[in-house]
């Protein structure tokens, strides 16, 4: 009720301020006078304006019995000169409103702002750092979290491109932390459907947001090409060629789409500037007469565990560090795996390795066999590796088991029969109901 009142105690100052500012003025298009909770902006055009607003404030205190504390009232020219007035208020050259930190200088305010948003980047990453996540986990992270101290001012400020090199080096840094092999950037950014791991795009998605702001504002980006003109005026450096990119490009994006300026959204911009760099997985490349569609849809599916499904993606896009992997990058001396002395493949770590595994992967054999019927002998291994699976009435239980599989096989260094079948059991048991009546074809889950 407080936040109320105060509010309709401030209002007709509000109404008085902009009514004077405004006095004259054949035609306004920027209101002059902003207010969000206690802080009020106003944006003066001539010189004469502060005068007026004091006029104001005085007429306003004597009606309403109030006082105005010129002490925290600031002002600022916003002009590459950053003159000063004769007035009560207190003369400043840096302000922050609304968030954001002004200065007289265009440049400064970027750079300023963005290293500040990097900064805080750094901080929220190093306070994950020791989470034990995996990446697909650290990727829904990065988008929800990590990267949504950006979108706000990426509205208003263009993001620089060594910025947005510095927040993408942050990022990958924690994504791949520990890791010898990783998957390619462009990868990374694909949809899930593609083969990717839907990860934000920071330039891309910043310079979206840019121009959609500035379409909103204009319904075209006459605006940006002013902004564009006025920073190669000020400082010829990368954020001018920056601009200049961006407004080339933002010219083909509305060259290209036939909708109202109004039907524009962040998402589809965003969209047409990610078709413009989109790319096969490095494995679809290498691989290109298996049903990838397919394939990828199944890392959609829902009732997995995320780390199953990362173990899962990893051994399909050959990330999975063997020895024989390590031997050919010359990270070590010998191919041969240190338990059995064998080349160490991901075909002999998860089914020839040892004794218990041979015996995890029977199991799992027959366990398949009883599902599918399948008369092929060597399906069980397409499977498991190539993640080619029937198409039967109960194709989830088998890729549910196969990658509960390889979740096991990869990140267990001890394993044994009986503990595979307690983690999967584990899992079913958290499962919800309907997902369980779909597992009942996997009868050692519900054994007893």
């Amino acid at each position: 009720m407080s936040m109320i009142l105060f509010t309709c105690a401030l209002e007709p100052l509000l109404r008085m301020l902009t009514l004077s500012l405004c006095n004259n003025r054949q035609m306004v298009t920027v209101l002059p006078v902003y207010a969000y909770a206690d802080d009020v902006i106003i944006l003066c055009k001539e010189t004469t304006d502060p005068t007026r607003i004091q006029e104001v404030l005085q007429v306003f205190g004597n009606a309403s019995n109030s006082v105005i504390n010129f002490t925290e009232s600031t002002f600022m020219a916003l002009t590459p000169r950053g003159q000063t007035i004769s007035s009560r208020f207190t003369n400043v050259n840096k302000m922050k409103i609304l968030g954001i930190l002004f200065t007289p200088n265009i440049m400064d305010v970027i750079e300023t702002n963005w290293k500040d948003i990097v900064n805080k980047i750094r901080y929220g990453i190093k306070r994950h750092l020791s989470r034990n996540l995996n990446v697909i986990k650290k990727v829904w992270h990065i988008n929800t979290f990590i990267l949504s101290k950006i979108w706000y001012l990426a509205q208003v400020l263009p993001i620089p491109i060594h910025t947005a090199q510095q927040i993408e080096k942050v990022v990958g840094f924690y994504l791949w932390k520990g890791f010898v092999f990783r998957i390619a950037r462009l990868q990374c950014r694909l949809s899930t459907k593609e083969g990717g791991l839907q990860l934000i795009n920071v330039k891309t998605k910043c310079d979206a947001l840019f121009i959609k702001e500035i379409i909103r504002t204009d319904h075209n980006i006459d605006t940006l090409v002013r902004i564009s003109n006025y920073v190669a005026s000020v400082q010829a450096s990368s954020m001018t060629r920056s601009l200049t990119k961006l407004t080339t490009d933002a010219n083909k994006f509305l060259e290209a789409i036939d909708i109202a300026p109004e039907q524009i959204t962040t998402k589809l911009i965003y969209s047409y500037f990610q078709d413009q760099v989109r790319c096969l997985p490095s494995v679809q490349c290498k691989f290109p007469n298996k049903n990838w569609k397919k394939i990828w849809s199944y890392f959609k599916i829902p009732h997995i565990p995320s780390s199953w499904k990362w173990e899962t993606y990893a051994l399909i896009n050959g990330i999975i560090m063997t020895e024989e992997r390590k031997y050919m990058y010359h990270i070590v001396p010998t191919p041969q795996c240190n338990k059995c002395g064998t080349i160490d493949t991901i075909s002999h770590r998860l089914t020839r390795c040892s004794d218990l595994t041979r015996g995890i992967w029977l199991c799992v054999k027959q366990q398949l066999n009883n599902v599918h019927k399948a008369t092929n002998p060597n399906i069980n291994l397409r499977i498991v590796f190539d993640l080619d699976v029937p198409q039967t009435p109960h194709y989830f239980s088998i890729l549910w088991l196969a990658m509960g599989f390889i979740y096991y096989m990869l990140k267990n260094k001890t394993k044994t029969l009986p503990d595979f079948i307690k983690e999967l059991r584990r899992v079913y048991l958290q499962t919800d109901v309907h997902v369980r009546e779909k597992l009942q074809t996997l009868d050692f889950l519900t054994e007893q």
